[in-house]
C-alpha cells in the first residue's frame, strides 16, 4: 500500500464518520461515540538517513500530520454490546499504522491492521555497479574485461578506470509492510477460539559482500547492494477452555517464508589474484552467491494448568515442531573455466528439523510463611537433514575440491532444565527467596558433547520504613563439561578425515557458549518516598564472567550498571521527573597470530600471542516537566535527553621475537575510540480553543555526533582488497516543527 493510498483510506474513513458525529450531537444516540482526529503539517530541517532511520523523516521538507482515534459502542444500558474502533498513527510518515476492530463484547470480534516500518541504512553509497534492487549487478561497459590491459589487480586501479565522481550514488533502504487480521469467538461459556494472520513484505536493498579467491593469500571482495524481496506469512490458531480449577489451550503456529530471488550475481571487477602474486586458479567473469532460501515452520502446543487446592497449582505443556527447507541448490560455480568432475550429491538440502518440548511446573504455599515452586523443561532438537559430501569450488575462483571435500554437519541438541525456588516471609515486610537452576545440554557435531550449568541465587526483599523499600540479590553459577576437543567439528565435516592433529582454529581456542565459566552477579533496587510528592528510585548491578580455563578466546566479561530517577508531583497540574543511568561492559579477549604455513610450527610461540580489552561505556540522563495550566487554556510538556557512548580498545601484542618461524612477533596499534553523542529536546504545547478543539504546537531538536574509525575516511579504494561503498559516521542537527488541530468528539 502506497502512502497516497493510505491517506486516501484514512481520509475516506474520517469523512464517512463525520456525518455520524454531527448527527450524534443533534439527537439522542443509541450508541456512544467518542474519539479524536488530529490533522496538521510539519517541517523537518534535516537530510539524514540516520535521523529518519525508522520514521522516514530522512529528507528536508514538509510532511502531513495525521492521527485518528474513534470508537463507537452500544450504550451501557443496551442489551447488545457491539463496538467499532478505528486507530491511525503517523499517517503522514512512513512508520504509519492503521487498525480497525469490530465485534460484540464477550461474544465475537475481529480486526484488520496495516503498518509500514522503514529502515534507512546508508545514504549516497558509491558503487560502480548498476542494477540495485535486482539480483544481477553489472559493471559499466567501459570497465575492462578480466584479463584485459588495465583491468585492476586490486582496488588501487579502480578510480583510474572510473573516478569516484562518476560512480553511481545509491541509497540502501528497506521497508517492511505488514498486513494482518484476527478473529475471536466465544461460542459458549468457558470456550474461546482465536485466529491471527500476518503478512509481511520486506523490500529494498542491504549491504553484502561478494568475494573471489581460494585461500588466505588471494581474496578480493566488493560491497554489493543485496536485494531484499522477502514475503512471510504467519498464522496462529488457539483454542482455550477455562472452567473452575482447569485451564487448557491447544495452539498451532505456522510460518512460511519466500524470497523472490534465489541468488545474487555480480560481475568481476578484478583481473585476479593479489599483489603478492598468489593468483587464482581461473579468473571468473561473474560470481554468484545464494540468498536466503524459502522455508516453513510448524508448531503444535498443548498447555494447561490445574489448581489442586487453594494453595497448590500445577502447569504443563507439550509441543512439537517441524522446520523444512527444500530450496534447489545453486551449481558449485558459474565460472565456465572451472571443470566440475564431481556433481552435487543431491538437488536440494532437503532440510528438516524436528523439535519436542515438554514443561512441568508446580507451586505451593506450604505454610503462611513458606512458598515452594519447581519446574522441569525438556527440549529436544533433532536435525534430520541428510549428510553428504560436497566437493565445493572456493568462491568461483579455485579448483573443485582443491581445499578438500566437506560434509554438512546437521547440529542437534537435547536440553534438560530444572528450577527449584523457595520463598520465606521473615516478617510482615521482609521476604527471603532462594533458588537453584540446573541445565544439562548435549550437542552433536560440537567441540563438547555435554555441558552442565549450576546457578544459585538468593534475594532479600524488604521495607525497613514506611518510606523506604527495596531488594538485593546475589547469584553464583558455574558451567563445565566433558573434554573439549577443538577439532571435532572440523574432522566431522571433512573428507577424508584429516587426522587427530589437524585443525581449523587454534587447539587452545574455546567458544564462549560452551567454555568453562564462573559467574558472580549482584543486583539491588531501592525505592525512597522522600515525601508525598517526591519518589526516588536507585538501582545497581554488577556481574563478572570468568572463563578461567580459556587460553585463547574470551577470558573475562564484566558489566557494571547504576541508575537513579526521581519524580516530583508538585500538584495535580504540575509533575516533573529526572533520571541518570550509567552502564559499562568490559571484555578481555586473547588470540594467536599464525605467521607460517603449516601453522603447526608456531602454535606455542609467545611472540605471536595478542590480547585486547574492549570497554563500552554509556551515560544517559534526562529530565522533563508536564504542566497543565501553564497559561490560560495551555498545557505544556518539555523533555530533554542526553546519551554519551564510548567504545575503547586497548590492544597488546607479544614480545619481540623471531621464534621458531623466523617471523617477527605480533604487534598492535592503538585504535581510536568509537564515540556517539545525542542531545534531544521535545516541546509540546496544547491550546484549548473550545471544549472539543485543541491547537497543538510541537518542536523537536536532535543533535547527533558520532565517530567510528572503521567508517571515517574509508573511501571506495582505501582498503586494497575490498571495494567499499564509502561514507562516514553519521552526524546531524535536526529541527522539526509541527502545528496541528485536534478535534475531540
Amino acid at each position: 500500500m502506497t502512502k497516497h493510498k493510505t491517506l486516501a483510506i484514512t481520509g475516506t474513513t474520517i469523512l464517512c464518520l463525520w456525518p455520524t458525529i454531527l448527527a450524534a450531537q443533534e439527537q439522542e444516540p443509541s450508541f456512544v461515540l467518542n474519539g479524536s482526529v488530529e490533522i496538521g503539517a510539519g517541517y523537518s530541517s534535516e537530510d539524514s538517513f540516520k535521523f529518519g532511520e525508522y520514521t522516514g523523516l530522512s529528507d528536508e521538507g514538509a510532511f502531513f500530520i495525521g492521527n485518528v482515534d474513534a470508537i463507537a459502542r452500544d450504550a451501557y444500558d443496551d442489551d447488545s454490546a457491539y463496538y467499532l474502533e478505528l486507530q491511525g498513527r503517523n499517517l503522514g510518515l512512513e512508520n504509519r499504522s492503521i487498525d480497525l476492530e469490530a465485534g460484540s463484547q464477550g461474544r465475537f470480534g475481529g480486526s484488520l491492521n496495516y503498518s509500514q516500518i522503514p529502515h534507512y541504512r546508508q545514504q549516497d553509497a558509491v558503487t560502480p555497479y548498476s542494477g540495485e534492487g535486482t539480483n544481477v549487478l553489472a559493471l559499466p561497459p567501459t570497465w575492462p574485461d578480466v584479463g584485459d590491459v588495465g583491468a585492476p589487480q586490486t582496488t588501487t586501479g579502480v578510480t583510474t578506470i572510473l573516478p569516484v565522481a562518476s560512480m553511481r550514488r545509491i541509497d540502501l533502504v528497506n521497508r517492511r509492510e505488514r498486513f494482518g487480521g484476527s478473529l475471536f469467538w466465544l461460542p459458549r461459556e468457558n470456550w474461546r477460539f482465536d485466529v491471527d494472520y500476518r503478512n509481511e513484505r520486506k523490500t529494498g536493498t542491504q549491504t553484502t559482500f561478494g568475494m573471489f579467491g581460494e585461500n588466505g593469500g588471494n581474496p578480493l571482495s566488493v560491497a554489493l547492494a543485496e536485494p531484499t524481496e522477502y514475503e512471510t506469512n504467519e498464522i496462529d490458531a488457539f483454542a482455550n477452555y477455562a472452567s473452575g480449577n482447569l485451564q487448557l489451550q491447544a495452539s498451532y503456529s505456522g510460518s512460511f517464508f519466500n524470497d523472490r530471488y534465489d541468488s545474487l550475481i555480480w560481475h568481476n571487477a578484478y583481473t585476479g589474484g593479489t599483489t603478492s602474486g598468489n593468483a587464482w586458479t581461473d579468473i571468473p567473469d561473474e560470481g554468484q552467491m545464494a540468498l536466503p532460501p524459502d522455508n516453513q515452520a510448524h508448531n503444535f502446543t498443548l498447555s494447561g494448568g490445574y489448581t489442586l487446592s487453594p494453595t497448590t497449582r500445577v502447569t504443563g505443556s507439550l509441543g512439537y515442531g517441524i522446520m523444512l527447507q527444500d530450496e534447489d541448490f545453486l551449481p558449485y560455480t558459474i565460472n565456465p573455466g572451472i571443470a566440475i568432475a564431481t556433481p552435487l550429491p543431491r538437488t536440494s538440502l532437503d532440510g528438516e528439523i524436528n523439535t519436542l518440548r515438554a514443561d512441568l511446573g508446580i507451586s505451593s504455599r506450604l505454610t503462611s510463611a513458606l512458598d515452594l515452586s519447581g519446574r522441569y523443561r525438556f527440549s529436544d532438537r533433532q536435525n534430520e537433514t541428510p549428510r553428504d559430501q560436497y566437493a565445493y569450488v572456493p568462491n568461483d575462483a579455485g579448483t573443485q575440491g582443491g581445499n578438500g571435500t566437506r560434509i554438512n554437519t546437521p547440529h542437534s541438541f537435547t536440553q534438560h532444565l530444572a528450577n527449584l525456588d523457595a520463598a520465606y516471609r521473615l516478617g510482615t515486610y521482609t521476604r527471603l527467596s532462594l533458588g537453584y537452576e540446573y541445565e544439562n545440554m548435549e550437542r552433536t557435531f560440537s567441540e563438547r558433547d555435554k555441558t552442565e550449568e549450576h546457578t544459585f541465587e538468593a534475594k532479600l526483599r524488604g521495607r525497613p520504613t514506611d518510606s523506604l523499600s527495596g531488594w538485593v540479590s546475589y547469584a553464583y553459577g558455574w558451567r563445565d563439561g566433558d573434554t573439549y576437543v577443538g577439532n571435532a567439528p572440523y574432522r566431522a565435516s571433512t573428507f577424508p578425515d584429516p587426522g587427530a592433529g589437524a585443525f581449523e582454529n587454534h587447539p587452545e581456542l574455546r567458544k564462549l557458549n560452551i567454555a568453562d565459566r564462573t559467574r558472580n552477579e549482584v543486583r539491588a533496587v531501592a525505592n525512597w518516598m522522600t515525601s508525598d510528592a517526591i519518589t526516588t528510585t536507585f538501582g545497581a548491578n554488577y556481574a563478572l564472567d570468568d572463563y578461567d580455563d580459556t587460553t585463547i578466546g574470551l577470558t573475562e566479561g564484566e558489566t557494571i550498571g547504576a541508575k537513579a530517577d526521581v519524580s516530583y508531583a508538585a500538584s495535580e497540574n504540575l509533575t516533573a521527573y529526572g533520571y541518570y543511568a550509567y552502564d559499562r561492559t568490559r571484555y578481555e579477549q586473547k588470540g594467536h597470530r599464525f605467521v607460517s604455513f603449516p601453522p603447526l610450527n608456531n602454535l606455542t610461540d609467545p611472540a605471536q600471542r595478542w590480547s585486547v580489552e574492549t570497554t563500552d561505556q554509556v551515560h544517559t540522563l534526562g529530565a522533563g516537566i508536564a504542566w497543565a495550566g501553564f497559561a490560560e487554556n495551555v498545557n505544556l510538556t518539555l523533555d530533554y535527553a542526553y546519551s554519551r557512548a564510548r567504545t575503547a580498545y586497548d590492544p597488546a601484542g607479544g614480545v619481540s621475537s623471531n621464534g621458531p618461524t623466523g617471523g617477527g612477533g605480533a604487534t598492535t596499534d592503538d585504535l581510536p575510540d568509537v564515540e556517539t553523542d545525542i542531545h534531544s529536546v521535545e516541546l509540546a504545547a496544547d491550546y484549548a480553543v473550545t471544549a472539543g478543539v485543541t491547537v497543538r504546537f510541537a518542536y523537536l531538536f536532535e543533535y547527533y555526533d558520532s565517530a567510528d574509525w572503521a567508517l571515517d575516511g574509508v573511501g571506495v579504494d582505501s582498503i586494497t582488497e575490498v571495494l567499499w561503498f564509502g561514507g562516514d559516521s553519521p552526524d546531524y542537527t535536526a529541527h522539526v516543527i509541527g502545528i496541528s488541530t485536534v478535534i475531540a468528539f
